[in-house]
């Protein structure tokens, strides 16, 4: 396994900044287990939010970035466009100077390799750069890399192999958070942050697990052990079923407009879903059908017509549980993983599927699929 700081007299490094960045890359040790990425230099930046950023053309651009405000574009529009088998990458940097001394760099030096590059956007996290070279001041792009917008070269700060970048999609699967300033303190701000200081050890390692399982492991709490796959929970009242649904459809509805969707309802259309989910600036459109439950345990069925919608449009459609209606009203969302071809939820839990006249799906224990990162059960009928 590679360590990626190295000891003051092989840099000629001495002070406090560097003493600072010895002891953060021994902690991000002792908390990255073993298996998992282990990079000791990490920078957050922050950019404008965008579907695919290769480009303008159908992906427009949005965030809160002065720049952007005045031009109507931002110079991140290009970050996960490659050139020459390498990613180039910008942002906002205050006073065009990255503070290198704190990615463990020697006073003055012009730039600094293998450090962990992550992009925020909309305080969640869209991608990142492994291994990159960041460098103090901008740099022009490469001859003929197309990386420049009406004329004008765009410059970069970063710069990495394209087969350690890596973009979070779809969009709506952006789903780590990261802490902001003014939410709590050693937070990030608007630009730069190195997640410095004790409060964001955990913080970083969590970082570290989400980037080494390429984005499919988000940050695991505690999980409820499921029953046994057999008949679902039902509802006898009717009356209290009418309510949770209506709750379940409330919930939903008001996660997805926080995430600056349109929605609207199908409920009377018979189509296979409930609701339409829509970012009309990025193009994307989802279905999203909704179940809700009086109980905390994941467990739920589909007709005939939602199996086969769900089946025919997997790449756009979720299935949006929401337990403890009565209660807590905690949503779980769904979503097609292309490469295990499974129904995965937030936290990479998976769903069972068990084909009938429609579907059964319930939330498989822990015991059968969260062991060394690995899964332990017969492959569920591909969708």
């Amino acid at each position: 396994m590679h360590s990626f700081f190295a000891a003051p007299e092989a840099h000629g490094c001495e002070g406090p900044d560097f003493s600072r960045a010895v002891r953060g890359a021994i902690i991000d040790r002792a908390l990255a287990p073993e298996g998992v990425l282990r990079m000791d230099k990490m920078i957050f930046l922050n950019i404008g939010w965008m579907s695919r950023y290769a480009g303008v053309r159908g992906d427009p651009i949005s965030g809160g970035q002065k720049y952007l405000a005045r031009h109507g574009y931002g110079h991140e529009m290009l970050n996960f466009k490659p050139y020459a088998g390498k990613m180039y990458g910008t942002a906002p940097v205050p006073h065009g100077t990255i503070r290198l001394e704190k990615l463990g760099a020697p006073k003055g030096a012009d730039s600094v390799d293998r450090v962990l590059v992550v992009w925020v956007a909309r305080s969640l996290i869209v991608g990142w750069y492994k291994n990159a070279t960041v460098y103090r001041h901008s740099q022009l792009p490469p001859k003929s890399s197309g990386h420049s917008y009406k004329g004008k070269p765009i410059s970069y700060y970063v710069t990495a192999a394209a087969s350690d970048c890596k973009i979070v999609l779809p969009a709506d699967s952006r789903l780590f958070p990261v802490p902001r300033a003014g939410k709590r303190k050693q937070a990030m701000g608007r630009y730069t942050w190195f997640a410095e200081g004790t409060v964001n050890r955990r913080f970083r390692a969590d970082v570290l697990k989400y980037v080494a399982s390429e984005g499919n492991i988000l940050v695991l709490g505690r999980k409820k052990r499921a029953q046994k796959l057999g008949a679902t929970p039902y509802q006898a009242d009717p009356q209290k079923r009418t309510e949770i649904e209506r709750i379940a459809i409330g919930r939903v509805t008001e996660h997805f407009k926080s995430q600056h969707y349109k929605v609207s309802s199908h409920e009377s259309d018979n189509l296979g879903w409930d609701l339409s989910a829509i970012l009309p600036e990025m193009g994307i459109e989802l279905k999203l059908e909704v179940k809700g439950l009086s109980g905390p345990d994941i467990a739920v069925e589909l007709t005939p017509n939602e199996y086969t919608m769900m089946k025919k449009h997997k790449h756009d459609y979720r299935i949006c549980v929401v337990t403890s209606c009565l209660e807590k009203k905690k949503l779980v969302i769904f979503a097609y993983d292309e490469i295990r071809r499974l129904w995965v939820d937030e936290t990479d839990r998976p769903l069972q599927i068990k084909e009938m006249k429609a579907a059964r799906l319930r939330l498989l224990p822990s015991k059968d699929w969260q062991e060394h990162g690995s899964l332990r059960f017969p492959a569920a009928p591909r969708a």
